[in-house]
C-alpha cells in the first residue's frame, strides 16, 4: 500500500498488529534466577521498556479492537433500559405530555396519538434489537481507505522497531555497569562493544551485539534515526534481510516480532550469566594479585 507522498508497505490484516512480549516472559526470567542476582532490577527496567515499545507497534491493533469493542459494549448493549431505550421513552412521554395540553385536540384525538407514540416506542426497540454489529475487517476497511492511516500503520512499526533495540542497547550498558561495578559506565564506540565481551562471555557478545541479525538490527535502527529510513551502504553491504522499497526500510510487523523473540532470548541468557558475576568479579581480583 502507498500514500501520496512515497511509496510504503505496511502489513494488509488488522491481525497481523497483534505485537507483544511473551506472557510470562518476566516471571519466568526472574524466577529462573536467584534473588540476589544483581541484573534484575536492570531486567525489570528493560522489560517495561519493551513492554511500552510494543505498545507502538500494537496500536493499529488497538484501535481497531477498541472501536469493535466500544460498539459491542455500548451500541449493542443489552442490559435495560440502555441509553438509546430510554431516550425512546422519554421522547414518548414528552410528546405525550405536551399534546395533552393542547385545547384543540379531542380525548379520542389524544388517545390515538398517544398510541402512534406507543407504537413507535416499541418500534425502536425491537429494530434496536436488531441491529448488527461491526467487525475488526469492517473498521479496518474504513481505516485503509484513508492515506494517512497507512503511515501511522508504518510508522508504528519503525517506533517499535527503534524503541526496543534502544532499550536493549542500554539494558546491554546497565548490564555492564553492574559487572564492572562502575555506575557511570559509558559505551565509547558506536558499533563495537569489547566491554561487553569482557563482561559475559564471547557467546553473549555474539548474541547480544556482534552476529550477522543484530547487526542489521542495530545499522536499520541507526539508518531510521539518522538517515531518514533510507538504505545505507553498511546495510546493503551486509546483506540485512530487511524489506526496501525505493530506497526506503520497510520495517514490518513481522520484524518486530522477530526482534522481540530476539532480545527475550538475549537478555535471558544475560541475566542467567548475571547470577555468576560475583564469583567473576572475585576470580578477576585474584589474577590482578597474582600478576603483582
Amino acid at each position: 500500500m502507498s500514500d501520496w507522498s512515497r511509496k510504503i508497505e505496511i502489513d494488509p490484516d488488522w491481525q497481523d498488529y497483534e505485537i507483544q512480549i511473551t506472557p510470562g516472559w518476566t516471571r519466568k526470567v526472574s524466577d529462573s534466577t536467584s534473588r540476589r542476582n544483581r541484573l534484575i532490577p536492570v531486567f525489570y527496567d528493560f522489560a517495561a521498556d519493551l513492554s511500552g515499545a510494543t505498545m507502538a507497534a500494537s496500536l493499529p491493533y488497538l484501535l481497531t479492537s477498541n472501536i469493535v469493542h466500544y460498539h459491542k459494549g455500548y451500541v449493542q448493549a443489552k442490559e435495560e433500559p440502555t441509553t438509546s431505550q430510554r431516550l425512546a421513552d422519554v421522547v414518548t412521554l414528552l410528546l405525550a405530555r405536551k399534546l395533552r395540553g393542547r385545547a384543540n385536540l379531542t380525548a379520542d384525538q389524544l388517545l390515538e396519538i398517544q398510541s402512534a407514540c406507543l407504537e413507535i416506542q416499541q418500534e425502536f426497540k425491537v429494530a434496536y434489537a436488531q441491529t448488527s454489529g461491526i467487525s475488526h475487517d469492517y473498521v479496518w476497511d474504513g481505516f485503509m481507505k484513508e492515506p494517512r492511516t497507512h503511515r501511522m500503520a508504518w510508522h508504528s512499526q519503525q517506533l517499535c522497531f527503534v524503541a526496543a533495540f534502544s532499550a536493549f542497547e542500554n539494558f546491554l550498558v546497565q548490564s555492564v555497569a553492574v559487572a564492572m561495578k562502575q555506575p557511570t559506565f559509558k559505551k565509547k564506540r558506536a558499533e563495537e562493544f569489547p566491554e561487553l565481551r569482557d563482561a559475559f562471555g564471547q557467546a553473549i557478545y555474539d548474541q547480544s551485539w556482534s552476529d550477522k541479525y543484530m547487526a542489521s538490527v542495530r545499522l536499520a535502527r541507526n539508518a531510521i534515526l539518522h538517515n531518514g529510513g533510507r538504505e545505507t551502504d553498511s546495510l546493503r553491504t551486509l546483506g540485512h534481510g530487511f524489506l526496501v522499497k525505493e530506497k526506503m526500510l520497510q520495517i514490518k510487523a513481522s520484524d518486530n516480532t522477530r526482534l522481540l523473540r530476539h532480545l527475550e532470548a538475549s537478555a535471558e541468557s544475560i541475566i542467567h550469566v548475571g547470577s555468576q558475576i560475583p564469583a567473576v568479579i572475585r576470580e578477576k581480583k585474584r589474577r590482578r594479585k597474582r600478576r603483582r
